[in-house]
């Protein structure tokens, strides 16, 4: 049986009724990995080191993306199609995609990702 980790979020306090109005996690965020995936153990290790401000100024300029960038799981988008992270502005809008691949990477699928999506899929 595949592990999985589900991240919950407690949206049933008044004071984080501001953060149910204003984000939209279910459509946004992907929350629910599949842990005994090699892949995705290495993406659940990226976001938790997005949170060093260090890594995160780091990466970012790397990919040649704004310091203020948001970067998280991304949810399913048009067409079905999961990209590993999304990445938005500070305005919330999507500014590019990144899709981790361990070894070899898979053209078809970037091909496809590209093809669907209008911002860049690094």
């Amino acid at each position: 049986m595949a592990e999985s980790m589900r991240i919950v979020l407690n949206t049933s306090s008044k004071s984080s009724q501001a953060l149910k109005n204003n984000l939209h996690l279910d459509r946004t965020v992907f929350a629910n990995e599949d842990v005994s995936k090699p892949e995705n153990r290495i993406n659940l290790s990226m976001f938790g080191l997005l949170l060093n401000n260090e890594f995160r100024e780091w990466f970012l300029l790397k990919l040649e993306l704004p310091i203020d960038a948001v970067v998280f799981p991304s949810a399913n988008i048009e067409g079905g199609i999961r990209p590993d992270f999304a990445v938005h502005n500070k305005d919330d809008k999507p500014i590019a995609y990144i899709e981790v691949e361990i070894g070899k990477e898979d053209i078809g699928q970037l091909q496809n990702y590209r093809s669907k999506i209008r911002v860049p899929i690094l």
